[in-house]
Protein backbone atom coordinates (compact mmCIF):
# COMPACT_ATOMS: atom_id res chain seq x y z
CA UNK A 1 0.00 0.00 0.00
CA UNK A 2 1.30 3.23 -1.12
CA UNK A 3 0.65 7.10 -2.15
CA UNK A 4 1.13 6.78 -6.23
CA UNK A 5 0.11 10.96 -6.26
CA UNK A 6 0.40 13.48 -3.76
CA UNK A 7 -0.39 17.35 -4.38
CA UNK A 8 1.52 20.29 -2.31
CA UNK A 9 0.03 23.79 -1.86
CA UNK A 10 2.74 26.66 -2.50
CA UNK A 11 1.83 29.65 -0.59
CA UNK A 12 0.96 32.79 -2.68
CA UNK A 13 2.86 34.60 0.41
CA UNK A 14 6.49 32.20 0.74
CA UNK A 15 7.65 29.48 -0.60
CA UNK A 16 8.28 27.95 2.28
CA UNK A 17 11.53 25.32 1.53
CA UNK A 18 10.62 23.33 5.06
CA UNK A 19 6.88 22.70 4.05
CA UNK A 20 8.60 21.59 0.27
CA UNK A 21 11.36 19.05 1.78
CA UNK A 22 8.45 17.32 3.90
CA UNK A 23 6.59 17.16 0.42
CA UNK A 24 9.59 15.84 -1.52
CA UNK A 25 11.11 13.22 1.12
CA UNK A 26 7.05 11.60 1.01
CA UNK A 27 6.92 11.77 -2.59
CA UNK A 28 10.68 9.83 -2.35
CA UNK A 29 9.31 6.81 0.22
CA UNK A 30 6.91 6.35 -2.24
CA UNK A 31 7.96 6.42 -5.22
CA UNK A 32 4.93 8.95 -5.95
CA UNK A 33 4.45 11.65 -8.32
CA UNK A 34 4.10 15.15 -6.53
CA UNK A 35 2.37 18.29 -8.15
CA UNK A 36 3.31 21.40 -6.71
CA UNK A 37 -0.10 23.54 -7.22
CA UNK A 38 0.69 27.95 -6.55
CA UNK A 39 -2.44 29.28 -6.05
CA UNK A 40 -2.92 33.07 -7.16
CA UNK A 41 -5.58 34.64 -4.91
CA UNK A 42 -6.57 38.43 -6.07
CA UNK A 43 -7.99 40.43 -3.44
CA UNK A 44 -11.34 40.29 -4.42
CA UNK A 45 -11.42 36.87 -3.25
CA UNK A 46 -9.06 37.21 -0.21
CA UNK A 47 -11.09 39.70 1.63
CA UNK A 48 -14.68 39.16 1.97
CA UNK A 49 -15.40 43.42 2.34
CA UNK A 50 -13.97 43.70 -1.66
CA UNK A 51 -16.19 41.71 -2.94
CA UNK A 52 -17.39 42.73 -6.30
CA UNK A 53 -13.94 44.92 -6.82
CA UNK A 54 -13.31 43.36 -10.02
CA UNK A 55 -16.27 45.18 -11.22
CA UNK A 56 -15.20 48.52 -10.10
CA UNK A 57 -14.70 51.00 -12.49
CA UNK A 58 -10.90 52.04 -13.04
CA UNK A 59 -10.00 48.98 -10.64
CA UNK A 60 -8.57 47.19 -14.01
CA UNK A 61 -4.88 48.36 -13.52
CA UNK A 62 -4.51 47.51 -9.96
CA UNK A 63 -5.55 44.70 -10.58
CA UNK A 64 -3.45 43.71 -14.00
CA UNK A 65 -0.82 44.92 -11.49
CA UNK A 66 -1.35 42.40 -8.64
CA UNK A 67 -1.56 39.18 -11.39
CA UNK A 68 1.97 40.35 -12.80
CA UNK A 69 2.96 40.45 -9.75
CA UNK A 70 1.62 37.05 -9.12
CA UNK A 71 3.59 35.93 -12.39
CA UNK A 72 6.66 37.08 -11.49
CA UNK A 73 6.62 35.07 -7.63
CA UNK A 74 5.59 32.09 -9.62
CA UNK A 75 8.71 32.23 -11.64
CA UNK A 76 10.97 32.71 -8.54
CA UNK A 77 8.89 29.94 -6.54
CA UNK A 78 9.16 27.29 -9.90
CA UNK A 79 13.02 27.56 -10.24
CA UNK A 80 13.05 27.03 -5.94
CA UNK A 81 10.90 24.06 -6.52
CA UNK A 82 12.87 22.46 -9.36
CA UNK A 83 16.44 23.15 -8.11
CA UNK A 84 14.12 21.31 -4.34
CA UNK A 85 13.03 18.58 -6.73
CA UNK A 86 16.56 18.03 -8.74
CA UNK A 87 18.33 17.91 -4.94
CA UNK A 88 15.88 14.89 -3.94
CA UNK A 89 15.99 13.70 -7.40
CA UNK A 90 12.24 13.61 -7.80
CA UNK A 91 11.93 13.17 -10.99
CA UNK A 92 8.06 12.91 -11.18
CA UNK A 93 7.10 16.16 -10.24
CA UNK A 94 5.04 18.83 -12.09
CA UNK A 95 4.35 22.61 -11.42
CA UNK A 96 0.64 24.67 -11.72
CA UNK A 97 -0.13 27.97 -11.76
CA UNK A 98 -3.96 28.52 -10.95
CA UNK A 99 -6.26 32.11 -9.89
CA UNK A 100 -9.31 31.16 -7.38
CA UNK A 101 -10.21 31.59 -3.92
CA UNK A 102 -7.87 28.98 -1.84
CA UNK A 103 -10.37 26.17 -0.32
CA UNK A 104 -12.32 25.63 -3.57
CA UNK A 105 -9.15 25.97 -5.94
CA UNK A 106 -6.81 23.37 -3.62
CA UNK A 107 -10.02 20.72 -3.06
CA UNK A 108 -10.57 20.83 -7.13
CA UNK A 109 -6.93 19.60 -7.62
CA UNK A 110 -6.52 17.45 -4.37
CA UNK A 111 -9.65 15.10 -6.03
CA UNK A 112 -7.17 13.47 -8.01
CA UNK A 113 -4.35 13.06 -5.78
CA UNK A 114 -4.26 10.52 -2.97
CA UNK A 115 -3.15 13.22 -0.41
CA UNK A 116 -3.01 16.83 -0.01
CA UNK A 117 0.10 18.86 1.66
CA UNK A 118 0.09 22.14 3.05
CA UNK A 119 1.13 24.16 5.54
CA UNK A 120 -0.29 25.49 8.90
CA UNK A 121 -1.69 29.26 8.33
CA UNK A 122 0.57 31.20 10.55
CA UNK A 123 -1.55 34.71 11.82
CA UNK A 124 1.68 36.76 11.59
CA UNK A 125 2.43 36.24 8.27
CA UNK A 126 2.09 39.64 5.98
CA UNK A 127 -0.19 38.32 4.10
CA UNK A 128 -2.13 35.56 5.05
CA UNK A 129 -4.78 34.23 3.33
CA UNK A 130 -6.78 31.24 4.29
CA UNK A 131 -7.69 30.35 8.05
CA UNK A 132 -6.60 27.72 10.44
CA UNK A 133 -9.87 25.87 9.52
CA UNK A 134 -9.02 26.00 5.90
CA UNK A 135 -7.29 22.26 5.34
CA UNK A 136 -10.07 20.87 7.60
CA UNK A 137 -12.80 22.35 5.01
CA UNK A 138 -10.95 21.03 1.96
CA UNK A 139 -10.48 17.84 3.37
CA UNK A 140 -14.31 17.78 3.74
CA UNK A 141 -14.76 19.43 0.51
CA UNK A 142 -12.65 17.58 -1.65
CA UNK A 143 -13.00 14.22 -0.06
CA UNK A 144 -8.87 13.50 0.50
CA UNK A 145 -7.23 13.40 3.35
CA UNK A 146 -4.75 16.53 4.01
CA UNK A 147 -1.37 16.63 5.68
CA UNK A 148 -0.91 19.86 7.54
CA UNK A 149 2.78 20.82 7.90
CA UNK A 150 3.45 23.54 11.16
CA UNK A 151 4.72 26.73 9.31
CA UNK A 152 7.59 27.12 12.39
CA UNK A 153 10.18 24.33 12.37
CA UNK A 154 11.81 21.74 10.10
CA UNK A 155 10.27 17.90 10.05
CA UNK A 156 13.29 15.69 8.62
CA UNK A 157 11.39 12.70 9.85
CA UNK A 158 7.50 12.30 9.25
CA UNK A 159 5.87 9.36 10.07
CA UNK A 160 8.35 7.33 12.32
CA UNK A 161 6.55 7.58 15.47
CA UNK A 162 2.83 8.22 15.17
CA UNK A 163 0.09 9.05 17.48
CA UNK A 164 -3.47 8.06 15.85
CA UNK A 165 -6.08 10.06 17.66
CA UNK A 166 -8.65 7.84 18.19
CA UNK A 167 -12.56 8.51 19.35
CA UNK A 168 -14.35 5.75 16.99
CA UNK A 169 -15.96 8.91 14.56
CA UNK A 170 -16.30 8.27 10.71
CA UNK A 171 -13.74 11.27 10.49
CA UNK A 172 -11.13 9.29 12.63
CA UNK A 173 -11.83 5.83 10.77
CA UNK A 174 -11.28 8.01 7.87
CA UNK A 175 -7.59 9.69 8.93
CA UNK A 176 -6.55 6.33 10.34
CA UNK A 177 -7.33 4.38 6.47
CA UNK A 178 -6.05 7.50 4.93
CA UNK A 179 -2.34 7.23 6.65
CA UNK A 180 -2.49 3.27 6.50
CA UNK A 181 0.53 3.73 4.20
CA UNK A 182 2.71 5.97 6.93
CA UNK A 183 1.50 3.54 9.60
CA UNK A 184 2.93 0.60 8.04
CA UNK A 185 6.10 1.96 7.59
CA UNK A 186 6.33 3.49 11.20
CA UNK A 187 8.60 2.77 13.47
CA UNK A 188 5.75 3.44 16.53
CA UNK A 189 2.09 3.72 16.74
CA UNK A 190 0.28 4.85 19.66
CA UNK A 191 -3.32 5.13 19.49
CA UNK A 192 -4.67 7.15 22.07
CA UNK A 193 -8.12 7.75 23.40
CA UNK A 194 -8.80 10.11 25.48
CA UNK A 195 -11.92 10.41 27.98
CA UNK A 196 -13.54 8.80 30.90
CA UNK A 197 -15.43 5.38 30.78
CA UNK A 198 -18.61 7.18 31.39
CA UNK A 199 -17.82 9.09 27.74
CA UNK A 200 -16.90 5.68 25.88
CA UNK A 201 -20.50 4.41 24.85
CA UNK A 202 -21.50 1.59 22.97
CA UNK A 203 -19.75 3.45 19.82
CA UNK A 204 -16.06 1.95 21.14
CA UNK A 205 -17.17 -1.52 21.47
CA UNK A 206 -16.25 -3.33 24.81
CA UNK A 207 -12.20 -2.01 25.05
CA UNK A 208 -12.56 1.28 23.75
CA UNK A 209 -9.49 1.53 21.23
CA UNK A 210 -8.54 -2.25 20.75
CA UNK A 211 -11.33 -2.86 17.74
CA UNK A 212 -8.96 -0.30 15.60
CA UNK A 213 -5.70 -1.69 17.58
CA UNK A 214 -6.73 -5.09 15.96
CA UNK A 215 -7.69 -3.40 12.76
CA UNK A 216 -4.48 -2.02 12.14
CA UNK A 217 -2.57 -5.27 13.31
CA UNK A 218 -4.46 -7.31 10.34
CA UNK A 219 -2.64 -4.53 7.93
CA UNK A 220 1.13 -5.02 9.63
CA UNK A 221 0.83 -2.48 11.99
CA UNK A 222 1.79 -2.96 15.75
CA UNK A 223 0.40 -0.51 17.75
CA UNK A 224 -0.44 0.47 21.41
CA UNK A 225 -3.97 1.35 22.52
CA UNK A 226 -3.35 4.07 25.34
CA UNK A 227 -6.55 5.18 27.36
CA UNK A 228 -6.23 8.73 28.84
CA UNK A 229 -8.65 10.49 30.81
CA UNK A 230 -9.17 13.67 29.77
CA UNK A 231 -9.57 15.44 33.53
CA UNK A 232 -9.47 19.36 33.30
CA UNK A 233 -7.60 19.66 30.20
CA UNK A 234 -8.89 20.10 26.54
CA UNK A 235 -8.66 17.30 24.00
CA UNK A 236 -6.13 19.27 22.03
CA UNK A 237 -4.05 19.90 25.61
CA UNK A 238 -3.84 16.17 25.83
CA UNK A 239 -2.93 15.52 22.39
CA UNK A 240 -0.11 18.08 22.36
CA UNK A 241 1.86 16.65 25.58
CA UNK A 242 1.49 13.05 24.14
CA UNK A 243 3.11 13.86 21.09
CA UNK A 244 5.65 16.25 23.27
CA UNK A 245 6.04 13.01 25.69
CA UNK A 246 6.63 10.23 23.01
CA UNK A 247 8.92 12.54 20.25
CA UNK A 248 5.77 11.86 17.90
CA UNK A 249 6.59 13.43 13.86
CA UNK A 250 3.27 12.66 12.72
CA UNK A 251 -0.38 13.15 14.46
CA UNK A 252 -3.14 11.39 12.81
CA UNK A 253 -6.70 12.45 13.14
CA UNK A 254 -10.55 13.18 12.16
CA UNK A 255 -11.56 16.51 11.55
CA UNK A 256 -15.16 17.46 12.21
CA UNK A 257 -16.95 17.95 8.88
CA UNK A 258 -20.12 19.27 10.68
CA UNK A 259 -20.80 22.92 11.31
CA UNK A 260 -18.57 25.18 13.32
CA UNK A 261 -21.64 25.29 15.80
CA UNK A 262 -21.25 21.28 16.75
CA UNK A 263 -17.45 21.58 16.42
CA UNK A 264 -17.92 24.49 19.34
CA UNK A 265 -20.19 22.71 21.36
CA UNK A 266 -17.83 19.17 20.78
CA UNK A 267 -14.88 21.58 21.94
CA UNK A 268 -12.98 23.07 19.34
CA UNK A 269 -10.78 19.73 18.92
CA UNK A 270 -9.53 20.63 15.29
CA UNK A 271 -9.31 24.35 15.61
CA UNK A 272 -7.21 24.07 18.63
CA UNK A 273 -4.80 21.52 17.03
CA UNK A 274 -4.84 23.98 13.56
CA UNK A 275 -3.57 26.74 15.72
CA UNK A 276 -0.83 24.92 18.15
CA UNK A 277 0.50 21.87 16.16
CA UNK A 278 3.49 21.02 17.19
CA UNK A 279 4.46 18.26 14.53
CA UNK A 280 2.64 17.33 11.08
CA UNK A 281 -0.66 16.32 11.16
CA UNK A 282 -2.88 14.50 8.77
CA UNK A 283 -6.46 15.07 8.87
CA UNK A 284 -9.32 13.76 7.22
CA UNK A 285 -13.34 13.90 7.07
Amino acid sequence: MKYASLLIHIDQAIYRNALVDVALKLTATFDAHLTALHVFIPIYYAYAGYAGLETWNGVEALLREEEDSARQHDISFKAQFELQARQFEALKTEWRYETGELPGTLAQHARYADMLIMGQHNPDAALAFGACDTPAEIALTAGRPVLVVPYAGRFDVVGRRVVVAWNATREATRAATAALPLLMRAESVDVIVVGEDKQFGDSYGEGPGSDIGLYLARHGVKSSVVRIPRGERHVSEVLLSIIADRGADLLCMGAYGHSRLRELILGGVTHGLMRHMTAPTLIAC
